[in-house]
């Protein structure tokens, strides 16, 4: 892997170092285009001179203050990037000077060649290598290490541990295909504690209700002509009702006292 690495870098420095050579240009290629972007944008500058090197420049409602001689512009476009900004531009298109001397030295041919001019060596493969007379490099000798050998490889820093890795994603529910049945997908759930949507009783936030017995309903075939009682009609009959209950009571009772009377009577005469 190092070694493929070693290749790489030799090519990538060779082509770097002749792709200036044939250029006539003294800025390098990606900072001439960059350059003649802000020239496009300088059109629309209005400038006026204060000195013959500070200058005002408007630009729609804005103004801007230009110094060519400290190559500094209040955008700090020119200052951070070594690039003149639209507005130094128009300055110094208006002053008729050379663009190319107010750009940083370091995007100049001069200083790209100066980089590239080292290459890396060439070298020969394992079988050209120059033999020695010292014994040949060996690794270690294996020692076994107490307890239960590792099965999980190392993993580097950045990688995640196996318990840390993301779950499965599980797979989409394949909708019904049976036209006899009826899919659930879309129905919204209704609670049967509060009635509410979204959720259901296990999940529901409010209190559970008192649950309400349902009486078995009377069998058999119902009245063709039920009886239609009245509010007053009703209390009447409801007393009725129990004043008998409490007559029949009562008879029976007399009748029950009666029979032990009588037996009570039989059992002295025998």
């Amino acid at each position: 892997m190092l070694d493929g690495i070693r290749k790489l870098l030799m090519v990538r420095m060779y082509e770097k170092s002749q792709l200036m050579v044939g250029s006539r240009d003294e800025i390098c290629p990606r900072i001439r285009l960059k350059i003649e972007e802000e020239k496009m944008k300088s059109k629309f500058c209005i400038l006026k001179p204060s000195t013959a090197s500070r200058f005002e420049v408007e630009v729609n409602d804005d103004t801007f203050m230009v110094d060519l001689n400290n190559k500094t512009c209040i955008c700090r476009q020119w200052d951070i990037l070594g690039i003149p900004c639209n507005h130094a531009i128009s300055c110094i298109n208006f002053m008729k000077c050379n663009l190319n001397d107010f750009v940083a030295d370091c995007f100049k041919k001069t200083v790209y060649e100066g980089c590239y001019q080292f290459a890396l060596p060439t070298l020969n493969g394992k079988k050209m290598w120059p033999a020695t007379s010292e014994e040949p490099l060996l690794p270690p000798p294996f020692r076994k290490l107490p307890g239960r050998p590792k099965k999980d490889r190392k993993r580097s820093n950045g990688e995640k541990k196996k318990d840390e890795k993301s779950k499965r994603v599980r797979k989409p529910r394949v909708t019904n295909t049976d036209p006899t049945k009826i899919s659930k997908s879309g129905i919204t759930m209704k609670c049967s504690n509060c009635h509410g949507t979204g959720h259901n009783k296990a999940t529901c936030p409010q209190p559970s209700a008192p649950i309400q017995i349902k009486l078995p309903g009377k069998r058999g075939r119902p009245r063709k002509h039920p009886k239609q009682l009245t509010i007053e009609g009703g209390a009447s009959n409801k007393q009725s009702e129990s004043a008998s209950t409490r007559s029949i009571t009562g008879q029976s009772n007399i009748v029950n006292s009666e029979k032990r009377r009588v037996r009570s009577l039989q059992v002295d005469f025998i």
